[in-house]
């Protein structure tokens, strides 16, 4: 339950960052958030996480390489 209100809670926030804050929106709001929480638990299981460092610096050291490719391919277009 903890982990639900914790995704619950960071897609609230991704969301009044994404939209701002405005009481009309709040239904919207709300359905968002319950759809993605929702999806989030059937996607990834509580407790099915695995942090390895290893993969952590592969994982940055391959954006950092990409983005570089990236970069160049735009400056070469433009």
């Amino acid at each position: 339950m903890t982990s639900a209100a914790s995704r619950a809670v960071w897609f609230l926030c991704l969301w009044l960052v994404l939209a701002g804050v405005d009481p009309v929106d709040l239904p919207a709001a709300a359905a968002a958030v319950i759809a993605a929480t929702w999806t989030s638990l059937r996607l990834l299981a509580p407790g099915t996480q695995r942090r390895s460092p290893i993969a952590m610096a592969q994982l940055a050291l391959r954006f950092f390489c990409e983005s570089v490719v990236a970069s160049v391919d735009v400056a070469r277009r433009a």
